[in-house]
C-alpha cells in the first residue's frame, strides 16, 4: 500500500465522519430533548402516584379506624 492509497483512504474517512457528523447532530439533540421530556414525564408520574396512594392510604386508614 502507498502513501497516496493511505492518504486517499483517510481523506475518505474524515469526509464520512464530517458527513456523520453534520447529518446526525440535529438527530441526537432531538433525540436527548425527546429522552429529557420523557424523564420528566416519568417522574412527574411517579409523584403523583406518590401522593395518590398516600392519600388513599390516609382515607382508607382514616374510614376503617386505622
Amino acid at each position: 500500500m502507498t502513501d497516496d492509497a493511505i492518504t486517499s483512504d483517510h481523506d475518505r474517512i474524515v469526509e464520512i465522519h464530517t458527513l456523520l457528523r453534520e447529518h446526525l447532530a440535529p438527530k441526537v439533540l432531538d433525540h436527548e430533548t425527546r429522552i429529557r421530556k420523557l424523564e420528566r414525564a416519568l417522574w412527574i408520574a411517579a409523584g403523583l402516584a406518590a401522593a395518590g396512594g398516600s392519600a388513599i392510604g390516609s382515607y382508607v386508614g382514616g374510614v376503617f379506624g386505622g
